[in-house]
């Protein structure tokens, strides 16, 4: 290979580039290298970029865990109504579709308990009597709770969750 990089086919090539070229092949790594050697500290470039991915995972996570089943607002002729709000903490957990340790954390999960917004409301009253109706969950207890999936090897997951309504109820 050394008698390729001192053969004609070389000349004309500015002396900067022969000796990266050069370096390429002969395994003199004595140019500049942008990759971080051991020991050396991180750029704060690196570090803000490191950061800002951290944060933005952090956002991610949190923005996702609060869920509003149901929510519609009415606005009926006005009649005499009552204000029904209330707040409770259920389970939400959940388990694998093939419940093999550690193949478990990569398979899909089956909530064991489906909460649905209208079997909520039902301790307001009648659903043809309840209006300004809005139910909604939030997981966010979920996150350290995950620790049930390490220790299950992602066959089960714990995750208690907080559910909140509130309606107006016609009294008739």
């Amino acid at each position: 290979m050394n008698d390729f990089l001192k053969g004609p086919q070389m000349e004309g090539i500015p002396s900067e580039y022969k000796s990266i070229f050069s370096s390429q092949f002969t395994g003199n790594r004595s140019f500049q290298s942008n990759h971080y050697q051991k020991g050396e500290p991180m750029a704060l470039n690196s570090r803000l970029a490191i950061t800002s991915v951290l944060t933005l995972c952090l956002f991610n996570l949190l923005a996702g865990c609060t869920t509003t089943l149901l929510k519609d607002k009415t606005t009926p002729p006005m009649e005499s109504r009552v204000h029904c709000s209330g707040e409770k903490w259920v389970d939400d957990s959940s388990i694998a579709v093939l419940p093999i340790p550690v193949v478990a954390f990569f398979v899909p999960h089956v909530d064991l308990h489906e909460f649905q917004g209208a079997s909520v409301l039902n301790q307001c009253g009648e659903s043809t009597q309840v209006i300004n109706r809005q139910v909604s969950i939030s997981r966010t207890a979920c996150i350290p709770a995950g620790l049930s999936k390490i220790v299950t090897l992602g066959i089960w997951q714990w995750c208690p969750a907080h559910v909140e309504w509130e309606a107006d109820v016609i009294v008739r």
